[in-house]
């Protein structure tokens, strides 16, 4: 489970990186995010505190998000 939740670690890290970037270059682009991607098949909570990291990166920058199904779209 280790491996795991460190590979969902590393894929809410590199999705900030991309928020990050698409404020910087001004993109007007989506970015979708699978919360399976982010632990939640393994462990609920861990998931959730991923995404919260997420939601607060896009916070900061005033995007606009949505939740569909397993997909979040920011």
């Amino acid at each position: 489970m280790f491996q795991i939740k460190t590979e969902a670690s590393q894929a809410k890290n590199k999705i900030i990186t991309l928020l990050d970037a698409i404020h910087k270059e001004s993109a007007d682009c989506h970015l979708s995010v699978k919360l399976t991607q982010l632990g939640m098949d393994i462990d609920q909570n861990f998931c959730i505190e991923n995404m919260k990291d997420i939601l607060s990166a896009a916070k900061r920058y005033d995007i606009c998000q949505y939740r569909y199904g397993d997909l979040c779209t920011l």
